[in-house]
């Protein structure tokens, strides 16, 4: 069976971001209304003015443990956004607890 279109699309935008050709997968996830994607491109990009405010919108359709991780990285590591989206995960959220990880690690503080 052949897989629908919008499948391979998507398929075809993360290859894009895997051989870092960004802003061209950017224009795939944006016409899939993949937004989490989006964000993620626009952060790889610089663009984080951009992307802040995409995550801003995303948190406030939807306050999920991924969401929250997305806006802590565009809004520049916020910590108070990482705890959150560990806590609202029932502490089960990886990338969760990595961001916090590597918030702390970047900063040298290792108590």
């Amino acid at each position: 069976a052949v897989p629908p279109r919008f499948r391979v699309q998507e398929t075809l935008a993360d290859c894009l971001v895997s051989m870092n050709l960004v802003k061209s997968a950017l224009d795939i996830f944006e016409t899939l209304g993949k937004w989490e994607k989006v964000v993620e491109c626009q952060l790889t990009l610089g663009r984080k003015a951009k992307a802040l405010e995409l995550a801003q919108e995303l948190v406030e359709r939807d306050r999920s443990p991924r969401n929250l991780v997305l806006l802590g990285q565009a809004d520049g590591d916020n910590l108070a956004c990482y705890e959150e989206a560990w806590e609202v995960s029932g502490q089960r959220y990886a990338p969760a607890q990595r961001a916090l990880g590597n918030y702390y690690f970047y900063r040298e503080d290792f108590a």
